[in-house]
């Protein structure tokens, strides 16, 4: 019987570089730097997806959904200005708001996501709103590459 291992020679590299206080803590840095320039990208697609939309919707939820994204991305870009003086502190607390903060935007545009393919089934707007979704997660994905712990 073959025995699985959870790393590989590679991941065991990386794990052992960012156990490596001076390799996370500019893991971090590069990862707050990273996440500014998307951090409204949410929020303006929702715009986008608010004033065109063809179908009339739950305004109400949509729009708390709005709220949510902008609300999450100026606490994330709060994180990212106030780097050094939050991660000199406390270095677990920055990262554990900034992976919530990137969960729950996440979360929210999965809402929107979620509304639109719902009232629109497959029309423009829900076709717009997952390839927003997609260059999203494919952003994501390179924004996020130095954080494995997200």
């Amino acid at each position: 019987m073959m025995k699985l291992t959870p790393f590989t020679l590679r991941n065991r590299y990386m794990h052992d570089l960012l156990s490596r206080p001076d390799f996370r803590a500019e893991a971090d840095r590069d990862l707050a730097q990273r996440s500014v320039a998307g951090l409204f990208s949410y929020f303006v697609l929702w715009l986008i997806i608010y004033s065109t939309r063809e179908h009339e919707i739950n305004r109400v939820l949509m729009e708390f959904l709005g709220f949510l994204l902008a609300a999450f991305a100026v606490g994330r870009l709060y994180l990212a200005l106030r780097f050094d003086e939050l991660y000199a502190t406390e270095q677990r607390r920055w990262r554990f708001l900034f992976a919530l903060g990137t969960v729950m935007s996440a979360l929210a545009w999965g809402g929107v996501c979620a509304m639109a393919l719902y009232f629109n089934q497959l029309g423009p707007t829900s076709v717009m709103v997952m390839l927003a979704t997609a260059g999203i997660a494919a952003g994501g994905i390179v924004a996020l590459a130095p954080a494995a712990w997200v």
